[in-house]
């Protein structure tokens, strides 16, 4: 063994060289799972910023946009909930467009209707205010007639009475002459 100022050296010891070797390992172990974990975190970052990215356009209007990311990318399955999400809500809208495209053709038949209506109650209208007119005429006239009938009674009775006048004059006439 070698002595340096009375202290031993000891060059090759395994169980010195061991330790030794299992720090370079350790070392590289330790960068490799560091990596892991970065890389991890990246992915789970990107998928993060993707479905955040994604959500802001559907709220600008845009909801034709959909996460893209593969499946081993999306471990908690946020994008595949945000893409299910957005694939519904353009259903609804196509079926309310559809429905805004029925209704507005029905309100379409349903003006049309009304205008008709209309038309129509203006005729009426207007045959109602000449029946009104004639039958304002005719009740003018058959009061007339009532006034005039009205006077020829009262002619009729003068007349019955003048008549029945002169039959008395004439029986007296004919007493007074017998």
């Amino acid at each position: 063994s070698i002595e340096l100022f009375g202290v031993p050296i000891i060059i090759f010891n395994w169980g010195t060289i061991v330790p030794l070797a299992m720090h370079p390992f350790a070392a590289v172990l330790s960068v490799l799972a560091g990596l892991f974990l970065i890389y991890g975190a990246t992915l789970r970052f990107y998928n993060s910023q993707s479905v955040i990215d994604t959500i802001n356009d559907a709220s600008g209007g845009d909801i034709r946009h959909r996460v893209k990311i593969s499946e081993w990318q999306d471990a908690e399955g946020s994008g595949k909930r945000v893409n299910n999400f957005l694939d519904r809500l353009q259903q609804v809208i196509s079926e309310i467009a559809g429905q805004a495209e029925t209704l507005d053709t029905t309100s379409g038949g349903m003006a049309n209707m009304a205008g008709d209506t209309v038309c129509e109650t203006k005729k009426m209208a207007t045959r109602s205010s000449s029946e009104s007119s004639a039958a304002d005429e005719m009740n003018t006239n058959i009061v007339a007639i009532a006034a005039s009938l009205k006077e020829a009674t009262t002619s009729i009775s003068l007349i019955a009475q003048a008549t029945e006048e002169m039959n008395t004059t004439i029986d007296e006439i004919s007493s007074i002459c017998s």
